[in-house]
């Protein structure tokens, strides 16, 4: 009987200790790529068209234009506007395929921005709403960003 109750002790511990388990961080999240809910507009920016990218809010903006100076071309890029960013993306993508998007992941809002330089997706995941990376994407390889 005092076996029984050791044993019943070290599950409700263990049972408490799960509940206040830190939740995954956005980065294991998006890692886990469980299933993803897109919300809002999807911005197919393929071939710079000029009324697309006038239509962007001023966060796609800014999230385009950072990713274009800094990951899309190697030296980084001096861009200052987002229709140089589109364009730059739009003329290293394979068919010039090029696309931003909100998704939510368990609750958690992201968008990714995606092109397609030899075929493969590389990219960027924003945290929703923010220029804040949360993870870079390339040639099938995932990695979070510290």
């Amino acid at each position: 009987m005092k076996n029984l109750f050791y044993v019943v002790s070290l599950l409700v511990t263990l049972q408490s200790a799960n509940a206040f388990a830190s939740a995954p961080t956005d980065c294991e999240l998006l890692q886990e790529m469980r299933v993803e809910h897109p919300f809002g507009p999807k911005y197919d920016l393929t071939g710079a068209k000029a009324e697309m990218i006038a239509r962007l809010p001023a966060i796609a903006r800014k999230q385009l234009i950072l990713y274009a100076r800094s990951d899309a071309g190697s030296p980084p890029q001096p861009i200052t506007t987002v229709t140089a960013a589109v364009q730059l993306l739009v003329d290293g993508s394979e068919g010039g395929e090029v696309d931003l998007e909100n998704f939510s992941l368990e609750g958690r809002r992201f968008t990714r921005l995606l092109w397609y330089p030899g075929g493969n997706p590389y990219g960027v995941i924003f945290a929703y709403g923010t220029t804040r990376k949360l993870a870079t994407l390339g040639d099938g390889d995932f990695s979070c960003v510290k």
